[in-house]
């Protein structure tokens, strides 16, 4: 099967390519500042009660929504400047990568807590 070019991005060629890197900036950016606060609006795993537990849930899913567009965003703008040939569409790359980068930050949160 020949890879081909193009199809795999949802947008439009029409929207500049400044746009979507401050895009991908801001996602990826909130992303990163989400996680360094996010223990402030929840979720540290001390606490039982389950308002403050959905908080967590709700940053979490916050944060990795903000993570997908940003590196979706980002797979897009380096697609307008490379050519990125693949059968594969771009969006569940993104998404893994995301879902696995969350994985590891919570086993190391995981690994801080138990060793002493």
């Amino acid at each position: 099967m020949i890879a081909t070019e193009g199809g795999q991005f949802i947008l439009s060629e029409h929207w500049p390519v400044w746009l979507l890197a401050c895009g991908a900036a801001v996602g990826v950016g909130g992303w990163v500042m989400l996680y360094r606060f996010g223990r402030q609006l929840g979720g540290n795993g001390k606490n039982t009660n389950l308002i403050h537990n959905a908080g967590g849930l709700v940053t979490a899913a916050v944060r990795i929504a903000l993570a997908f567009g940003g590196v979706w965003l980002v797979f897009v703008v380096l697609g307008r400047i490379f050519l990125l040939t693949t059968n594969w569409p771009i969006w569940p790359m993104a998404l893994a990568g995301v879902l696995l980068a969350e994985a590891m930050l919570w086993l190391y949160e995981l690994e801080r807590r138990i060793v002493p």
